[in-house]
């Protein structure tokens, strides 16, 4: 069917519908009604879900704040201790290799050798005699008959 026979129909028959126009009105009206329910309550439906889902990825992002927050302030505290830390094991080594000299300067030496038959005594003298050698710096200097090292403040 073409829409010129549905016009051709239309004019056809309306003697009839300008004859029942009430009639004409409430169908239209009921019409209406029934097409705009159908359109109307499925979209709604769809409509809140999809305030739900937004309310839900809302609170979500909400605890996600809150955690990098909380992780964040973690890290600071956890990088406090860990300086703290590293602070504490360089000020026990300093006063492992502080106790190692004085070990070392009160060991008991032997009389029956002198410094110049051995060169280990005086490289530990060199070595630990003057501060500590993790606050001194390295110079070099001569010792018998070569180039050594030795700390320095």
């Amino acid at each position: 069917m073409t829409v010129d026979a549905i016009f051709e129909r239309l004019n056809g028959e309306w003697a009839v519908i300008s004859a029942a126009w009430l009639t004409l009105a409430i169908l239209s009206m009921f019409v209406g009604g029934v097409v705009w329910a159908v359109v109307h309550f499925p979209s709604r439906r769809h409509l809140a879900n999809l305030k739900k889902c937004l309310q839900l990825r809302d609170d979500q992002l909400v605890d996600a704040k809150a955690q990098i927050k909380s992780l964040e302030r973690d890290l600071e505290s956890v990088e406090g201790e860990g300086q703290a830390r590293q602070e504490a094991v360089v000020a026990s080594l300093r006063e492992q290799l502080a106790s190692a000299q004085r070990r070392l300067m009160a060991a008991p030496r032997h009389a029956g050798l002198a410094f110049s038959e051995s060169p280990r005594p005086a490289k530990f003298a060199e070595l630990f005699g003057s501060g500590s050698a993790i606050d001194g710096r390295l110079t070099k200097g001569e010792a018998g008959s070569g180039w050594s090292w030795r700390f320095t403040n």
